[in-house]
């Protein structure tokens, strides 16, 4: 066998292993969720939407386009809703394990395990960009037992950037690999490899765009002030990155929808594109033969074609951008302007911004920081302060990537929590690329004990991830009820519309097998108009207003959540949300959370410690009530007592005050043996 090949085995059975490691981790993780929950643990939130889909795929074949069962009563289009792709991976593996298995637990197997491919390449992306195998080990042991990294990886939830950033990592280490390359002919293969890679991390994550603007502003600042290091393989790599940004932006259903194309990120993309054409004198030959002539020939011609129809891509996307993620960029300035605290007041922010600045889009403490990064970040920082020196001379644009990729991401989980995710995978690669620059220094005293320390960082690292497992599980979810919740609806209203708050109605749609009105996918504007008019309407309204929209709705059912006037962080709950911290005593929250037997339209049906089911009774309803009681007083006056009996205990039903009917079988004498108690009718004020 060759030498070399025998190499590369031996290296990819070694990086293989850390994967390996990194899986028994989260799978020990796991264990203790399932002796905590028991072994029938269900997804909840978006990841029971998620869970809900694969299902769909998985049984029948197909997801339908339009879903009439997810925002009711117009239904949702499917794909320009969510990011749907990992589904037709998670669904066709389901299918190799054994059909008596349950699918919850396939499906978490095959989460933990995708995501675990991203361990290896991670090491791999290291070893390549700094030429050590030793670094690239470093940087996959550490992101196999950071916390940050195994935290939302388990599989107890299925989330988007389980499938996004292992190809996201891929995508940098086809990058790398590119960039070494020792012809054009591989350094294109790689480059089209790590350009598929970042298409499927963008059609996966919305949230790749971080990676890919980051990417581009790194980029943008190399051809500026660092032209010379620019290289062919560099711009090829980077148009072809380009390219797959932009078949994204046109052929994913979602990010067409989004406006990915209008987008801050897909502008930085073109001024890099631009820049990388200007900066770098002879690598494009066609391109100087344009330079040399009169700036309005860019305006003529084939050239003026490609630069208009990308403008006209731009423009028209972008209304689409804003309307769908404007929300996140008024987030972003309320953190700036309140220095990262959640204001008392919810007056002095939005709705968007209220709902928004709640986990795992809240700002982290010191304790939270720690318990993710317990010496993870002092680590790559270290290294990073020696990574710096030695990639001076000569200039090294990998390792000052590294070190960029790890400060904006710091920098954004300084803001929101939940680029914990990203800062996970750009510090064991900073900790890793220092141990590389350690071990190629000439200085002993830096040469062997920054290994040791990082070795020692890994230890602790997994010590801190392994004590006490339990605690990186959902604690805050009502499992028991949940699932008591979803039987009744199952069994006793499916498949009619339920309105529930987001917390619950994607688990209700998944198990409880009905059809919801609201659901957690904070992105359309859609959803949310109709989230907020739901919440001013539960705490500022009337009970009779509050009837009327879920009638509109299509709904049969309410679950009212007990526990929405909780001392315990009030501005996560939605009276802050609506402004209505403390509602009136005519709120409907108050007479569902505290006085449900003065209710008058709504009627609980049945409930548990935190759940309980309303029916209600409609305008229809209360039409055919009257109807019916009128048809008994005729039929009482013509003597047919039992007609008239039977009639006016049929409108009884419907409305328990139709009064004429109450009168009829007063005046029948039924009235006691039927159940119902007489009630006069209020005196008429002259």
């Amino acid at each position: 066998m060759n030498r070399r090949l025998l190499q590369n085995l031996v290296l990819a059975v070694l990086f293989l292993l850390t994967g390996v490691l990194g899986l028994g981790v989260r799978r020990a993780i796991l264990d203790t969720q399932y002796d905590a929950y028991g072994q029938d643990l269900p997804f909840t939130l978006e990841s029971a939407l998620h869970y809900r889909r694969v299902k769909m795929l998985y049984d029948r074949g197909s997801i339908p386009p339009v879903d009439p069962m997810v925002q009711a009563p117009e239904g949702i289009h499917t794909f320009r809703a969510y990011t749907v792709g990992a589904e037709y991976i998670q669904a066709p593996l389901m299918h190799l394990f054994p059909d008596s298995m349950d699918p919850h637990h396939r499906l978490r197997w095959i989460d933990a395990a995708f995501f675990c491919l991203g361990i290896p390449l991670l090491g791999i992306w290291v070893m390549v960009s700094t030429r050590s195998v030793t670094g690239g080990m470093f940087a996959s042991l550490l992101y196999a037992v950071s916390a940050a990294a195994v935290v939302r990886s388990t599989g107890q939830e299925l989330s988007r950037e389980t499938f996004a950033i292992p190809l996201m990592i891929g995508s940098l280490a086809a990058e790398a690999l590119a960039f070494r390359a020792a012809s054009a002919r591989r350094c294109a293969g790689w480059g089209m490899v790590s350009a598929a890679a970042l298409f499927g991390a963008l059609a996966f994550w919305d949230m790749t765009q971080f990676y890919i603007a980051a990417m581009a502003l790194i980029s943008i600042l190399y051809l500026l002030v660092r032209p010379r290091v620019i290289t062919a393989s560099w711009l090829s790599t980077r148009l072809l990155q380009v390219s797959a940004v932009m078949a994204c932006g046109l052929l994913v259903p979602y990010h067409r929808a989004h406006g990915l194309l209008g987008s801050p990120v897909f502008l930085v993309l073109l001024l890099m594109t631009v820049l990388a054409f200007w900066r770098a004198p002879g690598r494009w030959p066609w391109f100087d033969r344009i330079r040399e002539h009169a700036a309005g020939r860019l305006l003529t011609g084939k050239a003026g074609g490609l630069v208009a129809g990308v403008l006209f891509l731009v423009a028209a996307g972008y209304g689409a951008y804003a309307q769908s993620y404007g929300h996140f960029g008024s987030l972003v300035a309320a953190k700036i302007r309140y220095l990262n605290q959640k204001p008392a007041d919810p007056a002095l922010l939005d709705f968007a911004q209220r709902v928004m600045w709640v986990p795992a889009l809240h700002a982290p403490d010191w304790a939270l920081t720690f318990l993710y990064f317990p010496v993870l970040l002092f680590v790559s920082v270290l290294t990073g302060l020696l990574v710096l020196p030695a990639s001076r001379k000569p200039f090294q644009p990998s390792h000052y990537s590294v070190i960029w990729y790890f400060l904006v991401s710091l920098a954004a989980f300084g803001l929101f929590v939940r680029f914990h995710v990203l800062v996970a995978v750009f510090a064991a690669a900073l900790a890793g690329t220092g141990v590389a620059m350690a071990l190629a220094s000439r200085r002993m005293w830096i040469r062997w004990p920054v290994p040791v320390v990082v070795a020692l960082a890994f230890c602790a690292e997994a010590g801190n991830t392994l004590h006490d497992p339990a605690r990186w599980g959902r604690w805050n979810v009502y499992y028991p009820e949940m699932k008591e919740l979803a039987n009744w609806l199952y069994e006793e209203a499916a498949p009619d519309t339920v309105l529930a708050n987001m917390g619950v109605s994607g688990f209700i749609a998944a198990y409880g097998k009905c059809g919801i009105v609201l659901h957690p996918k904070f992105e359309s504007p859609e959803i949310r108009d109709r989230y907020e008019r739901y919440g001013r309407l539960l705490f500022g309204s009337s009970e009779e207003d509050f009837r009327d929209f879920t009638e509109e709705m299509g709904a049969r059912w309410y679950v009212y959540s007990i526990g929405e006037f909780s001392d315990r962080k009030p501005e996560w709950q939605m009276r802050y949300f609506v402004n209505r911290l403390d509602p009136p005593d005519t709120a409907p929250a108050r007479l569902f959370e505290f006085r449900p037997e003065e209710l008058t339209y709504f009627k609980r049906v049945w409930g548990n410690r935190k759940y309980v089911v309303y029916a209600y009774r409609s305008k229809a309803d209360e039409l055919h009530a009257a109807d019916l009681a009128s048809q008994a007083r005729t039929a009482l006056e013509e003597g047919r007592v039992r007609d008239a009996e039977s009639l006016a205990v049929e409108a009884l039903s419907l409305d328990e005050t139709a009064r004429e009917a109450l009168d009829v079988l007063k005046h029948t004498g039924a009235l006691l043996d039927q159940g119902f108690e007489y009630r006069p009718p209020e005196p008429v004020a002259p």
